[in-house]
């Protein structure tokens, strides 16, 4: 609204379909991990980033700026997408792997 732009034009500017930005308007789509940095630049700031400084934080951050998927991140990092998923969602993962993960980040 702001932009004063069509669902169209916007859609178009985040090369999506007319179908899926309307989802994302309406909250029933979330955008593909490989959308949400183009999602980010277009509203001019990191929906997703809660301003912590968290691991979930900080990994969710690099694999949006990245536009990566959680399966390509674990294949790059040499760990499963679940663990990648896990650390993002906050639920227990080893200190081996946060060890790991917070080594890649640095």
């Amino acid at each position: 609204m702001e932009s004063q732009l069509s669902q169209r034009e916007a859609a178009e500017r985040l090369s999506v379909s007319l179908i899926t930005y309307r989802g994302y308007e309406s909250n029933k789509n979330i955008p593909h991990d490989h959308i949400k940095n183009r999602v980010n630049q277009f509203i001019g700031y990191n929906f997703w980033d809660d301003g912590s400084e968290t691991l979930a934080n900080k990994l969710l951050r690099y694999r949006i700026k990245k536009e990566m998927t959680a399966a390509e991140l674990g294949t790059v990092i040499g760990v499963s997408r679940n663990t990648i998923k896990r650390i993002e969602t906050e639920i227990y993962v080893s200190d081996k792997m946060k060890k790991i993960i917070s080594g890649f980040l640095k």
